[in-house]
């Protein structure tokens, strides 16, 4: 008898990890797999609905979720090894991971990224910290 007539699968499972707003009953999961795929998920944990989001053909080692819940950082790592955009953190609104800024990392030594306060961003790879200006989303570089 083989495994897939005992019932297991020859797939591994998927990988679920999650972050939640501090300020808000909002949380991100990201299922990643099967294979190289990433799907981001928005978890609504007052009324516990979940809104599934879009696939992106990916890794994210990392992710970090506003304080708000409205937007979603994450760095990401493609499977281009040659292109200019193999690493680069992304800024969106979840469930998607179409970015409204993005972030070129380049490699994935010293890459990251978190929220530091509800309009202040880390970026790593020594970039310089972002501020988000209220009212329409305007990103602004501060100087270390």
């Amino acid at each position: 008898m083989n495994e897939r007539s005992a019932g297991k699968s020859l797939l591994p499972p998927a990988r679920l990890t999650f972050s939640l707003a501090s300020h808000a009953p909002v949380g991100v999961i990201l299922r990643q797999g099967p294979s190289r795929w990433v799907r981001m998920i928005q978890w609504d944990i007052a009324r516990d609905k979940f809104e599934a989001g879009q696939w992106l053909h990916a890794r994210v080692p990392n992710f970090d979720v506003s304080p708000d819940g409205k937007y979603v950082l994450t760095f990401v790592q493609g499977y281009r090894a040659k292109s200019e955009l193999a690493t680069w953190v992304a800024l969106s609104r979840p469930p998607w991971f179409s970015a409204l800024a993005v972030w070129s990392i380049g490699d994935s030594w010293g890459g990251g990224c978190a929220f530091l306060a509800p309009r202040s961003i880390y970026i790593g790879k020594g970039l310089t910290p972002v501020t988000l200006a209220k009212g329409k989303l305007r990103i602004v570089l501060q100087m270390l």
